[in-house]
């Protein structure tokens, strides 16, 4: 179901804030051969949930990959940056609870709902098919919605039927509608990062945490060999999507001092 269609098939008040929506019973069908009984009261509520989710990759670079020098220290700068992705939605569903009453003294049998979006058929659990007299019984119900968008909003349906000759009732069915909206995501995932900079023998570096693409700069003080070159070679990483990144630097004693 298109979010252009959803938005088509539904005409629903522009000043819908509420993702939960009550609603009480309507539209009893059926014969009029029971006078005695009452028809069956049905109420629904509707959320509307999705996660969100973001993607990091970070990047790291040293100023040279190659310094020679007669100390024995030599200070090196590196850059990381981190760039994040677009948000990623998913897992759009609209859940709630379904509420249906017996009004009558006595049970009522054969009792069947049906929950739907847009003629789409939820899953339905819990409830019975029979409810006691002045009794009620609950059923849950979810439906998963693709190419849903944020901003989204619609009406969930419940379809309620019983067995009319058991309470003796004018009408053998009813229904409940309830709105619902996604106007935020229930579960926002990776939204910040942090990074973690390793060297072996070196001390560890923590960065952040950092909700948007940025760059900054490290550094680190490297010990540079007695004799040759040495290779040093640095590991960022970050915490959200377990990017990484590394930089090498080659430090050589000069030979003047041989």
């Amino acid at each position: 179901m298109s979010s252009t269609y959803l938005r088509r098939w539904l005409v629903i008040a522009g000043t819908l804030a509420a993702v939960l929506v009550a609603a009480s019973p309507a539209n009893a069908s059926g014969d009029d051969d029971h006078k005695r009984g009452k028809d069956l009261q049905v109420y629904k509520d509707a959320e509307g949930k999705f996660d969100r989710d973001f993607k990091f990759k970070i990047f790291k670079w040293a100023d040279r990959d190659y310094i020679k020098s007669s100390r024995d220290k030599v200070n090196v700068r590196y850059k990381i940056a981190i760039k994040k992705s677009d948000a990623y939605d998913s897992n759009f569903t609209v859940s709630g609870k379904i509420v249906v009453r017996n009004p009558n003294q006595k049970k009522v049998r054969d009792v069947r709902v049906k929950d739907a979006i847009d003629y789409r058929d939820c899953d339905i659990h819990g409830g019975s098919d029979w409810i006691p007299g002045y009794g009620s019984t609950t059923f849950y119900y979810v439906c998963y919605l693709k190419h849903a968008e944020e901003g989204d909003y619609g009406v969930n349906v419940a379809y309620v039927t019983w067995d009319a000759r058991s309470i003796k009732s004018p009408h053998y069915s009813a229904s409940a509608k309830a709105y619902f909206k996604f106007d935020k995501p229930d579960n926002d995932k990776n939204d910040c990062t942090s990074v973690k900079d390793t060297m072996d023998y070196y001390p560890t570096l923590y960065f952040g945490p950092f909700c948007y693409s940025t760059q900054f700069y490290s550094y680190r003080d490297l010990d540079v060999p007695k004799y040759g070159c040495k290779d040093f070679v640095n590991y960022a990483t970050e915490t959200a999507s377990y990017s990484s990144a590394y930089a090498k630097v080659r430090v050589c004693r000069d030979r003047k001092d041989y």
